[in-house]
């Protein structure tokens, strides 16, 4: 595989681009570096100051913040997309664990290149606060679901959401371990259980690794309901 050609076609393809002169993100590609981590690379450290963009471009990564004994899963991370913007903009520390949680490839650049070129291009600028915005909606409906809704109805939409991901209306196969699953719902793996239970009365099968629905509307409605 020829990785320059791979960064510029992987950063050409990403909404920060969108409208930015090809030859400035030609010289943007030249400064970044692409590199695969084994499962289990912990790729940020809570707290600690990297000032490295990252850009996931295969895989998962898993975002954990730890208070004290207790932790809990912020985020996964599976589709192109950044991570640690936040961190380099303000040159601050990154705000939770990341972790691959499968091999990753992953495409970064010091934080130094994407402030100059913030300077340098009220577009790019631009594009970077559209996607600061979005994450924060993003975390901001995340929290509402835990706060507003079931158990039941949050696995029900989180399973809604698999089974548009995953192109299926019948049967998926549960991309994270239980527990992964339970952590990013807020819940303990005790509450996944009960939840699935409620769920059973409402036409979904579970065998621990495939969910098999008897109507994916139903299914959706329940969420919503």
């Amino acid at each position: 595989m020829n990785t320059d050609a791979e960064i510029r076609r992987v950063l050409f393809a990403q909404p920060i681009f969108s409208g930015v002169d090809p030859g400035i993100v030609e010289a943007f590609a030249a400064r970044c570096r692409m590199n695969i981590y084994p499962a289990g690379t912990l790729l940020l450290k809570q707290g600690q100051r990297g000032d490295v963009l990252m850009l996931l471009v295969s895989g998962a990564v898993h975002f954990r913040c730890q208070l004290g004994a207790r932790s809990t899963t912020l985020a996964i991370l599976r589709e192109p997309t950044l991570f640690s913007l936040g961190a380099i903009i303000e040159k601050t520390g990154a705000m939770a664990d990341a972790f691959a949680l499968d091999s990753v490839q992953v495409v970064s650049v010091d934080g130094v290149v994407v402030r100059e070129l913030m300077l340098a291009d009220a577009r790019f600028a631009t594009n970077l606060a559209v996607q600061l915005s979005g994450n924060v909606r993003g975390f901001v409906q995340s929290a509402v679901e835990q706060k507003l809704l079931t158990g039941p109805k949050r696995l029900a939409n989180f399973l809604a959401q698999e089974f548009e991901r995953q192109g299926q209306t019948t049967e998926i196969e549960l991309p994270f371990q239980r527990q992964v699953i339970a952590s990013l719902l807020g819940m303990t793996p005790e509450n996944l259980s009960r939840a699935f239970d409620v769920l059973e009365r409402h036409g979904v099968r579970n065998d621990r690794v495939r969910v098999a629905v008897e109507s994916i509307d139903d299914l959706v409605a329940f969420g919503k309901g």
